[in-house]
């Protein structure tokens, strides 16, 4: 029996090289991947070489199936959409790293935690 209906994440993942920031369009694929789930997305910002997430999951969801398939998704279609200009940072053929930070956000309001992730370099 799960203690809670619904709880929030802060996710951080790591690109295997540096590589441009994602664009808004390029974050499509995250959004259908998260809603897929039955999460909700509910700020995003990154930098060159990682990314930062907050998402709102309900309590049937396995952490770890939602993040690869996260990471799989937007490998996809990042290398669909762009192949040339992301192979020479690609390493193996893999964008992302095999690790990633995951942590609750039931210490701190939403709203400070978003505000955080704001303030991360927005996507061009």
């Amino acid at each position: 029996m799960a203690w809670f209906s619904t709880a929030t994440i802060g996710l951080l993942l790591d690109r295997r090289q540096q590589t441009p920031s994602f664009t808004r369009d390029e974050v499509s694929g995250l959004t259908g991947a998260i809603h897929k789930f039955g999460c909700e997305l509910r700020e995003f910002n990154g930098e060159e070489d990682h990314i930062h997430l907050l998402i709102s999951f309900p309590a049937t969801v396995q952490l770890s199936r939602l993040i690869n398939s996260l990471k799989g998704v937007s490998s996809r279609h990042l290398r669909r959409d762009h192949a040339d200009h992301l192979d020479h940072y690609l390493w193996g053929g893999h964008l992302w790293s095999r690790s990633y930070y995951c942590g609750t956000a039931g210490g701190a309001p939403l709203s400070t935690i978003a505000e955080y992730v704001q303030s991360q370099r927005r996507p061009t």
